[in-house]
């Protein structure tokens, strides 16, 4: 059975790689994707990105679907605000709320001037809960949705080099995104991802599977233009296979009712 927790950020860590338009010059970015699992259609994913003045905001939302919600009836939201420091951008503000049968957790993250994480609060149920991730391994993270931007830059860029690490904080696990290039192939833009864990506050997190070196990865396909829409993206370790791939692109006010 899919780990709930596991399919909403495995499915973040699957579509790390979309360069979706550059943020300073293009309107709204706004897809809709389909989450596939051993063949089946387990979840729908909204990912957006707004520019506004100097910074950008950022949405992604997650529902369940078919086998998989009568399993887990499981969804999520994150929204994050990013701002260019120095030429780099940075976390602003960060917050994720997720709900299943179960229980619910919600998480915000509050930066300093520099962009590091400066405050973190985590709920379980409406509890506050323990942040187990040592404090001296928060500085220098953005959190995940920061972390496809960051990405996306790394994508568009004319002299990129050819391998970029994202260091990611989510107030609950502490992850590199490690991405590389890889040939066109076909008009799509290629990369390779892997993900490398450091600490996490639950042994049952999606982490886990990245633990061992067993040739985990994943390929991100995506529109070869200024654009560069998400197109497929498929782990690529022989197991289970897995996708996230595009179903409708609702960018500028385009309907997808």
């Amino acid at each position: 059975m899919i780990h709930r927790r596991g399919l909403l950020i495995g499915a973040l860590a699957m579509i790390s790689l979309p360069r979706l338009g550059m943020a300073a010059t293009s309107g709204v970015e706004d897809f809709r994707l389909g989450v596939n699992w051993g063949g089946m259609h387990v979840a729908d994913v909204a990912l957006g990105f707004r520019p506004q003045g100097d910074a950008i905001d950022g949405s992604m939302g997650i529902t369940s679907r078919g086998m998989a919600s009568l399993l887990t009836s499981y969804g999520g939201e994150m929204r994050a605000t990013s701002r260019e420091r120095a030429g780099e951008l940075r976390s602003g503000h960060y917050r994720a709320h997720y709900s299943s049968r179960r229980y619910t957790r919600d998480i915000e993250i509050r930066y300093d001037e520099a962009g590091d994480p400066a405050e973190v609060q985590v709920l379980k149920r409406g509890e506050p809960q323990t942040v187990d991730i040592p404090r001296d391994m928060w500085a220098g993270t953005v959190d995940p949705l920061t972390g496809i931007l960051r990405v996306r830059r790394w994508m568009v860029a004319d002299d990129r080099p050819e391998r970029l690490v994202v260091p990611i904080f989510d107030g609950r696990a502490r992850y590199d995104i490690e991405a590389s290039a890889l040939t066109p192939a076909a008009g799509a833009a290629r990369a390779r991802i892997v993900v490398n864990p450091l600490a996490s506050s639950s042994r049952s997190s999606w982490l886990e599977g990245w633990e061992n070196d067993d040739g985990r990865w994943i390929e991100a396909k995506v529109t070869n233009d200024p654009r560069a829409v998400p197109l497929l993206i498929e782990t690529q370790d022989g197991g289970t296979a897995s996708s996230v791939q595009l179903d409708k692109d609702c960018s500028n006010a385009t309907s997808c009712s």
